[in-house]
């Protein structure tokens, strides 16, 4: 998986464009640690890393936190869910960015909040 993950998160994205990669996975994966401290370290400016886990041997360990650094969503659908619908939903929103580049500057008095996530998801 590590090699995979190298070669679509290195790909340069042109200045003012988004780029999406959508992992997909119906197994568990293991190597947590070195797959997010990849993205976390390698990740282009420009690309989005969204997570799409089916069955019930996904690893929502990787999943979750690696969409969240990928400045992505992560969805996972279980073997008793109806996967029509999820799909139809993860590709309007992958598809259709309402809002991008979202940042939020403190401008207030006192000390800076900490917002979560750092980086907040398109």
């Amino acid at each position: 998986m590590l090699t995979g993950i190298r070669a679509a998160i290195n790909f340069p994205t042109p200045l003012g464009r988004v780029r999406t990669v959508v992992l997909l996975t119906d197994g568990y994966i293991g190597n947590e640690d070195k797959i997010l401290s990849e993205v976390q370290h390698n990740l282009q400016r420009g690309n989005r890393l969204y997570s799409f886990g089916a069955g019930s041997s996904v690893n929502p360990f990787l999943l979750n936190p690696i969409a969240e650094v990928g400045r992505g969503t992560s969805t996972i659908i279980r073997h008793h869910e109806f996967i029509q619908a999820t799909v139809d939903k993860f590709s309007q929103q992958i598809n259709n960015p309402v809002l991008t580049n979202i940042e939020i500057p403190w401008e207030g008095i006192g000390e800076i909040p900490v917002i979560y996530p750092q980086a907040a998801p398109d």
